[in-house]
């Protein structure tokens, strides 16, 4: 491992520690928008966790860690319902503006057809959607049959 990854690597770590240290603060201190932070801030050190310790290991041959099946998991069907959720958001509205005006019906299905592939599929390496199929499968191939 080359040196810059492994500062990035401890910044990562350190960073979701202190993330940590701010959600536990701000569910103790609870108020509607402190909780509503809190969520946001769980979100931020799930990613500082995940980059940190184990998104170099799809395409490698590293065993997969109890840890990583669980932040995988955890990961996966949080994006699936959340993003599920928002494109039914969409396509309600697209129902919704079809009697209005076609133009912004297609728009906001686009919009749900959208999160609904992101969701289920998640995202590829590249910003677009050639390689998201791609990505999933190796993922999928790498914690089938594990845990």
């Amino acid at each position: 491992m080359e040196k810059w990854e492994v500062i990035e690597r401890r910044v990562l770590l350190v960073l979701g520690c202190c993330l940590l240290v701010a959600i536990g603060w701000l569910v103790s201190t609870a108020t509607a928008g402190r909780l509503v932070a809190a969520g946001f801030l769980t979100l931020c050190a799930y990613w500082a966790f995940w980059q940190a310790l184990y998104e170099d290991r799809l395409g490698s041959n590293a065993p997969v860690t109890r840890g990583e099946l669980f932040l995988y998991r955890v990961w996966t069907w949080g994006r699936r319902l959340i993003l599920s959720a928002i494109a039914g958001v969409f396509l309600y509205m697209a129902f919704q503006f079809a009697h209005v005006n076609v133009g912004i019906a297609i728009l906001v299905t686009c919009l749900g057809l959208m999160s609904a592939w992101v969701g289920w599929f998640g995202g590829g390496r590249l910003k677009s959607l050639a390689d998201d199929r791609r990505v999933y499968n190796e993922r999928k191939e790498r914690y089938k049959d594990v845990g």
